[in-house]
């Protein structure tokens, strides 16, 4: 696996001349990481950076014990301070990095968030400077694997840890935003879960102040993030707020819940064009035991449209909270019927109640709601609901959906005529 160390993109091709996501030249500016015999990692440079000398003292303190990687801008080592035994995590500024300004001033600004974020979560800094001519920073030593690789092995998790890792990142992330912090690189290997089962949230190295515009600190314009994650905003270019952090974290909400990410594509260019364009699957019709209310959580940080999206990440982590026991939430369409999210023994992928009976309706027709097609299954008249008109709709391939269909979003536009015309026969 190459990664770009002015991006942190870490599918770079070895042979490649620009990197596809940020348009850098490689050159000696990027690493390898090698799998040896055993499951450990090394790293090999594209140029001629090397890696300290193991067992070295380095700022006259830190004694270097063992590589934990190389990726991003710099290196990180397990080291002993010699002052007082303790283990901590050492990071240094690659050679090759340090020739750059803007490398300097990334690395710089990590250090500064780091230092002002006071959140468990956040790895604490103890020590920054310049010492053999290389910029560093010391925080805590984190002993464990990251999230990436949990979901490598394992799959979807079990729910009690999707709500739980989802919810400490938010809270995470709320602290920070409340900081002025977008962290602009969420994504599953910067979550990390320590042997003791707590949660870390690391490589703060491409945030940046939610005040300051997008290409201040690059002083490029090429966007910053890796491209399974980013949000539409991201991948246009525009300006990123703790919005964006939010899309990101519901991908990885996606990923963890289901086992596979909510796009696919070959490239870069065409994966943000998903991002940006397609609406995602519904978790639960990827796995069905995920409860109604988490899969609306997922999908309304997956909104297109920022403003859609929840407003701060605190809000995030208390409805991840509520998905784990509310048995019942519904939430107001723009036309006025609600959609009910209901924790039953019953398995509904949409219940739309409504105060008017709608004559129209009747089993068997299709429904398309939020770029998601359902059929209709059973109508009942139950009091206990917010509107009487209750219709309970089971997931629809897409394959099926020709005839009786009905777009709920645009009720204006004739669905049956568009469908007639694409398969040659009006209605």
């Amino acid at each position: 696996m190459t990664i770009c160390v002015w991006c942190g993109f870490d599918r770079l091709q070895e042979t490649a001349e620009l990197c596809e996501v940020c348009g850098q030249t490689p050159d000696s500016h990027s690493v390898t990481l090698v799998k040896l015999a055993g499951g450990d990692t090394t790293t090999q440079s594209r140029g001629s950076v090397a890696p300290p000398d193991l067992h070295r003292i380095f700022a006259g303190r830190y004694r270097i014990e063992s590589v934990v990687g190389r990726g991003g801008m710099g290196s990180v080592f397990r080291v002993i301070d010699e002052h007082d035994g303790a283990t901590y995590a050492l990071k240094v500024l690659h050679a090759a990095a340090g020739g750059s300004s803007w490398s300097i001033k990334r690395f710089r600004r990590e250090a500064e968030i780091l230092g002002r974020i006071a959140h468990r979560a956040v790895p604490k800094i103890y020590h920054f400077g310049v010492a053999d001519d290389s910029m560093f920073l010391v925080t805590d030593f984190i002993d464990g694997t990251n999230l990436r690789d949990v979901v490598a092995k394992k799959g979807a998790l079990p729910l009690p840890e999707i709500v739980r890792i989802g919810s400490e990142v938010a809270d995470c992330l709320n602290v920070a935003h409340e900081h002025g912090v977008v962290h602009r690189d969420i994504k599953p290997h910067n979550v990390m879960l320590t042997n003791g089962g707590e949660i870390r949230l690391i490589d703060f190295g491409v945030a940046r102040d939610a005040a300051v515009n997008a290409t201040a600190i690059t002083g490029t314009g090429f966007t910053v993030g890796t491209p399974q994650y980013m949000s539409p905003e991201q991948f246009n270019g525009l300006r990123t707020d703790a919005r964006s952090d939010i899309y990101s974290l519901g991908v990885v909400l996606f990923e963890i819940s289901t086992g596979r990410l909510p796009f696919h594509a070959d490239t870069p260019s065409a994966l943000g064009m998903m991002h940006a364009t397609e609406p995602p699957p519904h978790p639960r019709a990827l796995r069905s035991d995920i409860p109604r209310l988490l899969n609306r959580v997922i999908l309304k940080c997956l909104e297109k449209n920022p403003k859609d999206r929840y407003a701060t990440a605190g809000d995030l982590a208390r409805d991840l909270r509520r998905s784990a026991e509310a048995k019942r939430s519904v939430q107001r369409t723009r036309l006025g019927d609600f959609v009910v999210h209901e924790e039953t023994g019953d398995d509904w992928a949409l219940v739309l109640a409504s105060s008017k009976e709608k004559a129209a309706w009747t089993p068997g027709m299709t429904l398309q709601y939020s770029g998601n097609y359902f059929k209709l299954a059973r109508v009942d008249y139950d009091t206990s609901y917010p509107s009487p008109y209750v219709y309970r709709f089971t997931f629809c391939p897409e394959s099926e959906v020709i005839r009786r269909f009905v777009d709920y979003d645009q009720p204006e536009a004739p669905a049956p005529s568009r469908w007639g015309r694409w398969f040659g026969k009006g209605e």
